[in-house]
């Protein structure tokens, strides 16, 4: 895929960004970017977007549309051969006035050629708190994990987290008082969560009895989301009472594991994969519970978008306690509690009391997840 600066991007003031990504896929970071791109002062900021592939990606045309360029650096498990790419990018397309890197520890390289580039703002953001893994990693990937902390801590101007354990697990404990360090929140764009769906039709679009119980969940189908335990909660969900459903909202390596898995537990007729999707403010009226059983979270959106919608949410204790900003639509419980406690927290959940949907939206909207709040972080940051 060839690639070329916008012509209206040179010869202007517009201060030029390039983040750096996987790809424009319908994941949290990359949802939260494109609702960035949507409200940012295309004016002043021009945003372009690093993906590490050449396929295309879920909002590839939307960025086109808004004025973004995708800029491909495949072979990033080539990393220096990536890494030289990347600088041949930045100096014959540039100047670039900052790279923001979303890539965990691989980020380190990313920077390490935007210095060398002459960019001067060198941003990275953790979206995640991997310590769970991190930990049990071996010799090869220790030294990797190391060489990518060591790049980050010399080339970066900014180390960003979405939530302090995020951050402590890229940066380490002592860069939380670094200077460099600061809280920029993934924000939601929650104007499109006041729309009012028809919930039967939306049931019967995706194949669901009007009367079933429906338990959804929403990210990428990878260990660390943990679907494979939300199938054990479901099983027993189901064994209690036959009209309940699953929607599972997501794509991802372990989507055949998964469908096995479901099967191996009598359940595969009460389970509904919807891919990837885009439009999740659709699919979540038609939702009875939330539940989210993650190993381990930096600050996922999709349980922002639950709350804010008024679903009632169970979710796992590897969610930062500040996403829980209805409190009463959040029900937080260990994962080893087991299946069958999960069960019952999910039951309790759909008939407990709360609040309804438009002062959830309400207060969602006056927190610091909402999408114009961290948009003006951005733009203070770049601008700076």
């Amino acid at each position: 895929m060839a690639w070329s600066t916008p012509v209206a991007a040179k010869g202007t003031k517009r201060i030029r960004v390039l983040h750096a990504l996987g790809r424009l896929n319908a994941g949290g970071v990359e949802t939260w970017l494109v609702h960035v791109l949507r409200r940012i002062d295309r004016e002043k900021f021009q945003l372009d977007f690093l993906v590490s592939t050449e396929e295309p990606g879920s909002y590839d045309e939307e960025v086109r549309a808004l004025g973004g360029w995708i800029v491909p650096c495949p072979n990033p498990h080539r990393p220096w051969g990536y890494a030289r790419a990347l600088l041949r990018i930045l100096e014959n397309e540039g100047p670039y006035d900052a790279v923001h890197a979303h890539l965990h520890h691989f980020s380190g390289l990313e920077l390490w050629a935007a210095e060398r580039a002459g960019v001067p703002l060198r941003i990275c953001q953790s979206h995640l708190d991997s310590a769970w893994v991190d930990r049990s990693a071996g010799l090869a990937r220790k030294s990797y994990l190391a060489l990518g902390r060591a790049l980050i801590a010399e080339h970066a101007t900014h180390l960003l987290a979405v939530s302090d354990d995020a951050g402590r697990a890229l940066y380490g404990e002592a860069a939380l008082s670094d200077p460099r360090y600061g809280l920029i929140r993934c924000g939601v764009d929650f104007e499109r969560f006041g729309r009012v769906e028809d919930r039967g039709l939306l049931r019967r679009q995706l194949g669901i009895p009007m009367d079933a119980k429906v338990v959804g969940t929403i990210g990428r189908l990878a260990p660390q989301k943990n679907q494979a335990f939300l199938l054990a909660v479901m099983a027993e969900l189901i064994a209690r009472d036959p009209f309940y459903r699953l929607v599972v909202v997501g794509d991802g390596p372990l989507r055949g594991e998964l469908k096995e898995r479901a099967a191996s537990l009598g359940i595969s007729d009460h389970v509904t994969w919807t891919g990837a999707r885009t439009d999740v403010e659709r699919l979540l009226p038609t939702f009875d519970a939330f539940v989210f059983p993650s190993l381990a979270e930096g600050l996922a959106l999709a349980p922002l978008e639950a709350q804010a919608m008024g679903v009632p949410c169970v979710y796992s204790e590897a969610m930062p306690k500040e996403a829980g900003v209805v409190e009463e639509l959040v029900h937080r419980l260990p994962l080893t509690a087991g299946s069958s406690a999960w069960a019952r927290e999910v039951e309790e959940a759909i008939y407990a009391p709360r609040p309804s949907s438009a002062e959830a939206l309400a207060r969602m909207r006056a927190s610091p997840f909402d999408i114009d709040s961290s948009t003006r972080s951005l733009e203070l940051l770049y601008g700076g």
